[in-house]
């Protein structure tokens, strides 16, 4: 089940008035359509308020609504596309169709052997290190042992004759 997409709601084009006295159309603007409210992968630009388009000499008096209204715009479409993105990945598991279950649930058990695999690894590494370490620890004390036993018997036949 898809749910249906929000469109946004044209607004009619804003006129600004600069300095100069002639109207300056906002429809100038990189166009939000109801295409870019289904979520499109199309890169909608930033505009930047402090430096309205179309617009030669800055006055302290000049508002930008028109471009305030295209970044509202813009960013409500890239948090609506990364929710979306985001919700889109539980959505087979749930409300997919049993074939998508399926293969959702053997992606996961592969992952998780994957994991269990990954994490084994550095383990038997360490045990196989152990197991050397103890190897060389035995080798050395068989060799401490003969040595003193040889030692020994050498002191027993000193003393004897």
């Amino acid at each position: 089940m898809k749910l249906p997409s929000i469109s946004i709601a044209t607004t009619s084009p804003v006129l600004h008035r600069h300095s100069g006295g002639r109207p300056i159309n906002s429809s100038t603007f990189p166009l939000i359509s109801a295409a870019s409210g289904q979520l499109s992968d199309q890169a909608i630009p930033r505009l930047n308020p402090l430096c309205p388009l179309l617009v030669s000499k800055r006055t302290v008096s000049l508002e930008t609504p028109g471009v305030h209204h295209h970044n509202r715009q813009r960013t409500l479409i890239m948090q609506r596309r990364e929710y979306n993105r985001y919700h889109q990945v539980w959505q087979k598991p749930f409300y997919g169709t049993s074939v998508e279950k399926e293969e959702y649930r053997r992606d996961l058990c592969e992952q998780l052997k994957k994991q269990m695999e990954e994490k084994s690894v550095p383990l038997k590494l360490r045990l196989a290190s152990r197991a050397k370490e103890a190897e060389y620890l035995r080798q050395v004390d068989r060799l401490a042992l003969s040595a003193q036993r040889e030692q020994k018997q050498r002191h027993d036949k000193a003393m004897a004759t």
